[in-house]
């Protein structure tokens, strides 16, 4: 899907109509997209604190029950070497990429937005000056209004 948009977000300037039309519906598609691998990405996070604090609980109370001597970065650095901790990680790292990519994307909607207005603006502009045209006789004469 971030393909199709990437792909949309080149504006054609020789079809604006559409481009307009068009744009309200791709950008709130993209905003939406954004939101949910932004939410996911969160989420994932929240998971990973939560198992990361089990983690060192759990690593507490087997050394405390063995009598081992311990301190907290000892077993948060232990909680990190982990391997569902880390499988973890690396699924928030991935989802965090993504949510990366959808923010980037809608940015680049806001900038093509601001493209269409000046596009919209000249060809407004351009189109006032040359399509005032006058039929005399069996020629066409076309004026220009002076600005």
């Amino acid at each position: 899907m971030l393909e199709y948009y990437q792909a949309r977000l080149k504006v054609d300037k020789d079809n604006l109509d559409e481009e307009l039309s068009n744009f309200p519906s791709m950008f709130f598609g993209v905003s939406d997209y954004f939101v949910d691998a932004d939410r996911q990405a969160r989420r994932l996070a929240q998971r990973v604190e939560r198992e990361r604090v089990g983690i060192i609980s759990a690593m507490r109370d087997v050394a405390v029950e063995e009598e081992m001597k311990f301190t907290e970065t000892q077993l948060k650095q232990d909680a990190t070497l982990h391997p569902k901790l880390q499988k973890l990680q690396a699924r928030l790292r991935q989802a965090e990429k993504i949510a990366r990519k959808w923010e980037v994307l809608k940015e680049s909607y806001v900038q093509k937005s601001f493209s269409l207005k000046g596009l919209v603006s000249l060809a407004v502009h351009e189109n006032y000056q040359t399509s005032h045209a006058t039929v005399e006789g069996e020629g066409v004469t076309r004026k220009k209004r002076r600005k």
